[in-house]
């Protein structure tokens, strides 16, 4: 599994993809601060199982949202490998300064997580 976050994911053409500003901090103008444009793209190696993958973003101070669930085709053909892009979500604010934790869920259980640290820019 690859797991990133960036302001944006394109396909290319067959196989090749293109990623910009990806991010491992985040500087914010204010707080409350709503994600414009800002993705977790995750890659999976596909079998022959549907399965159901959800996001989580969790701050460290105990506020949290999850995606609406994406389901992933199994396997066909020569297809091994699949790029999911999942958009922030626009209508949660993170409120203060956080390291903000990014989760996986497959099926139902957490499987990787990466985290993006959140702070306000200085004048």
């Amino acid at each position: 599994m690859q797991f990133i976050i960036c302001k944006d994911f394109k396909t290319e053409k067959q196989d090749f993809y293109t990623a910009s500003k990806i991010h491992s901090n985040l500087y914010v103008p204010k707080f409350p601060y709503y994600f414009d444009e800002l993705y977790a793209v995750t890659c999976w190696r596909k079998d022959k199982r549907f399965h159901k993958e959800v996001i989580e973003y969790a701050t460290d101070y105990g506020s949290s949202v999850k995606s609406a669930h994406m389901d992933i085709e199994p396997m066909t053909n020569s297809v091994y490998f699949r790029w999911h892009k999942h958009r922030f979500p626009t209508d949660w604010a993170v409120e203060k300064p956080t390291t903000l934790t990014v989760r996986v869920i497959l099926d139902g259980a957490g499987q990787w997580e990466t985290c993006l640290l959140i702070e306000g820019t200085q004048s």
